[in-house]
């Protein structure tokens, strides 16, 4: 509880247990998975991967399930408890998201396995998990049932998730998500402004992008843990803000990867504001990454070793079942969606005297409401 300390007495009191808990795990598991993936450029869902384990752990028992209670840190629940606040927390997000923000998981088992009829209504019916059973003999076949899912779930958003499927598979777990919010700014301006990095082999380089300027009251603060300016802008819908984290050292975002852990929700929501000149470079950003090593690594080990116990989701316990793999893909619009021509450069519409916060060098960022990260990436360069 020590991460979740900060948090006014009135914020705890209204919040379930699960938010907590949400909150207490995302930037962990952020950090861990941007220290541990190559691409310059990332985007993942650390709410829908904490979500996507669910359905195992209502299929789970013994070692198995106690690894997947320490992980969601809701030992000592029933599930009962978390089923209900997983619904809750369900229903909140649908209200507060609905058009802006599109996610869906999926459970794909083998055809020659079959699982409860118990189970698989609860997921479905509990955790708006979809079950359907695919022929893992034949990759192929298997991977257009998935992409023919995805695009129906996601309303062709994004419509290809795996070329073709592993060998040997049982059970996978298949999720996705795609956000295209619009910023909350006043009377902003397309411009031309230059992006600078030094992560595309060690070598400065500069890009002319297609930018957003704006003059907006925005919060801010710096996070000497992680020795990064946080800057957050508002979205239209729901309570959600894009924050970015800029390193202090130029390119330096390996320092925010590593010492992420270390910061609390409450420290990503500060209090502080002021009028800035913004400029916010445009973007689109995918990315299609499977997880089992980062859930191994973050301690749930025997779900995917024949030592597995699923038990409770088995009609034949002589049969043994184990998750093969969790693949996520999120795709993230973050583009100017005014209509101003896009002729000027930055010096022109310079709105001077103001503090400036151009993000224009690489940086992190999250997609996130008060309890809930949705989206959280790295860009390392941005190009027209």
């Amino acid at each position: 509880m020590a991460k979740l300390c900060r948090y006014p007495l009135f914020v705890l009191l209204l919040t379930s247990f699960l938010q907590l808990t949400l909150a207490n795990l995302a930037t962990t598991v952020i950090g861990t998975v941007l220290q541990r993936t190559k691409q310059l450029n990332f985007v993942m869902s650390p709410q829908l991967l904490i979500e996507s384990i669910y359905p195992i752990y209502l299929g789970a028992s013994g070692q198995t399930r106690r690894e997947i209670s320490k992980f969601l840190k809701v030992e000592g629940k029933t599930k009962i408890q978390v089923l209900d606040a997983f619904e809750k927390n369900k229903a909140r997000i649908a209200k507060n998201l609905a058009g802006a923000l599109t996610m869906t998981t999926g459970l794909f088992g083998s055809e020659n396995i079959e699982l409860t009829d118990e189970y698989t209504s609860m997921i479905i019916d509990l955790l708006s998990t979809d079950y359907k059973t695919v022929d893992f003999r034949n990759p192929i076949a298997a991977a257009k049932v998935i992409n023919e899912w995805v695009a129906n779930n996601t309303d062709n958003r994004i419509t290809h998730m795996i070329r073709r499927t592993p060998l040997g598979a049982k059970l996978m777990i298949f999720s996705a998500l795609y956000y295209n919010g619009a910023l909350s700014l006043p009377s902003p301006s397309t411009i031309n402004a230059t992006f600078n990095t030094e992560l595309l082999d060690g070598v400065e380089a500069n890009f002319t992008v297609n930018a957003t300027i704006s003059r907006a009251f925005l919060r801010f603060s710096f996070l000497k843990e992680i020795n990064a300016d946080l800057i957050a802008i508002p979205f239209t819908k729901g309570n959600m803000n894009l924050v970015i984290l800029m390193p202090k050292d130029n390119s330096d975002i390996e320092t925010i990867e590593s010492n992420l852990h270390e910061i609390t929700m409450a420290q990503l929501a500060p209090v502080r504001a002021r009028l800035f000149e913004l400029v916010l470079p445009h973007f689109s950003i995918q990315t299609t990454q499977n997880y089992k090593n980062i859930f191994e690594y973050l301690g749930i080990t025997r779900l995917f070793k024949t030592s597995a116990n699923l038990r409770p989701m088995e009609t034949n316990k002589r049969q043994k079942i184990l998750l093969h793999d969790l693949i996520q893909k999120t795709k993230f619009m973050m583009n100017g969606t005014h209509t101003e021509a896009a002729s000027y450069r930055a010096a022109n519409i310079k709105f001077k005297g103001l503090p400036t916060a151009h993000i224009l060098k690489p940086f992190i960022f999250f997609v996130k409401d008060n309890f809930n990260i949705f989206l959280a990436g790295r860009i390392g360069y941005v190009r027209k």
